[in-house]
């Protein structure tokens, strides 16, 4: 009998207890809890000696700088950048039915371009749509 009453008080001095990260918190009743039994608020808990043990980050670089030839738009390294008008790219806009405003470039065969990388073909600045491999609004660097 004395075992089960010493299990039970275990048991119970456990449930009353939560763990995080290996740490026991014993749950606290709310104000709210408190306030609606008729009893006062309870202090505010010092939670400076619970805090976390997390060191803060250090501080990295920003994950894109703008180009600043481009700052409002995206460097591409194209193939080329010609008119929409042009020839054989009007001929396929007009197929796929888009239409831009004249003086709007495209670009062909458009891969993103990191500021400081070396492109071999067309660097690009562009503010359109990336489609792939096409890129709109596109004006040559």
């Amino acid at each position: 009998m004395r075992f089960a009453t010493v299990l039970f008080t275990l048991l119970a001095a456990a449930a009353s207890t939560k763990t995080v990260a290996g740490i026991a918190i014993e749950d606290r009743e709310t104000n709210g809890q408190r306030m609606a039994r008729g009893l006062p608020p309870l202090p505010p808990r010092d939670l400076t000696m619970r805090s976390s043990l997390v060191v803060a980050a250090k501080r990295g670089q920003p994950s894109s700088v703008p180009d600043p030839r481009c700052p409002h738009g995206t460097t591409y390294c194209c193939d080329y950048v010609k008119d929409h008008n042009d020839g054989l790219i009007a001929v396929l806009l007009g197929l796929l039915g888009l239409h831009f405003p004249d003086g709007v470039g495209i670009g062909k065969s458009c891969s993103k371009s990191p500021v400081g990388s070396v492109c071999h073909k067309t660097l690009a600045c562009c503010t359109g749509t990336d489609y792939g491999s096409i890129v709109t609004t596109c004006s040559a660097l």
